[in-house]
This record gives structure tokens, sequence and C-alpha cells, in this order.
């Protein structure tokens, strides 16, 4: 299986652990931050947590599946079936995966799966190596303090 793709890792860490879909982002990139700003504006269902692949929550997940260190992409980590070990989606499937998750018109995004995943992970890899001048960057270098609606929702 290869880093653009999905992936099981070594499970839950403890029995009570609590099930949930997270989006990993570059903390340190505005136009991530960006992205996750219009996410939460445009969302339906309102569950999606979010948390920076520097924090240790993101550390952790990339130690569990070292298939996605080095990689220059968003992470949908997903521990929200009880029937399957943890998943991670990266580059393309990760972003349709969003567009699937958002609903309404956004679905229709996720129909990008019938482009072949070397296709879509090309023109994610292209954005990907431009984001930081297609935002400028942050004054902080960070992504800002979410509004305290949606702080239960950012893990550090």
């Amino acid at each position: 299986m290869s880093a653009g793709s999905q992936s099981s890792g070594s499970g839950r860490t403890s029995s009570t652990e609590e099930d949930f879909s997270v989006l990993l982002y570059d903390g340190a990139c505005a136009f991530c931050a960006a992205a996750v700003q219009f996410i939460l504006k445009h969302e339906r269902p309102h569950t999606l947590r979010f948390s920076t692949r520097q924090s240790e929550f993101g550390k952790g997940v990339c130690e569990r599946h070292p298939e996605v260190v080095g990689t220059d992409s968003l992470i949908w980590f997903d521990n929200s079936d009880p029937s399957r070990k943890e998943r991670v989606l990266v580059r393309s499937d990760a972003v349709l995966r969003v567009a699937e998750y958002m609903g309404g018109p956004w679905r229709v995004l996720a129909l990008g799966r019938i482009a072949p995943r070397f296709l879509r992970d090309t023109a994610y890899k292209w954005v990907a190596l431009r984001r930081h001048r297609l935002r400028a960057k942050s004054p902080q270098g960070e992504c800002p303090v979410p509004p305290p609606n949606v702080r239960a929702r950012m893990l550090d």
C-alpha cells in the first residue's frame, strides 16, 4: 500500500478511547489554516475534529503510521468505525474525504475518485508545493486561534 492511499494502523490506544475523525494540517501554513476555516464555515455535520501535524496528537498519528511521515499533505485520520483499526488518508484521498464529509454541494467533488489516483495526487502535489505562495504566511507563523464554539473540536 502506498503512502498516497489509506492504511490501517495499530488500532486504538485503549478500549475507552472515543471514536472520531480528525483532519491533520500544517499549523505553520496559512493556506492550510484557511482551508480549515473554509471547512468550518461550510460543513454540515460539525463533527470533524482538527489538529496540526506539529501537535502531540499529530505526532502520535505519524508515529503509528510511518507511511505518512515526510508526506506534504493533509491527513484524514479516522477512528470512527469500531469494527476497523485506525485509518489514514493523504493527498487527494484526504481532500475527497473532506468533500464527502462536508455534505451538500461539496459532495459532488467526491466524484473526483473516478480519476486515477496518480493524476489526482499530481494535482494535489502541485498545489502543495505552491501553498505558501498562494496564501501569505500568517504573522505568527501559526494558525489563528479558533473561536470559542470550535475550540472543543481542536486537538492539541
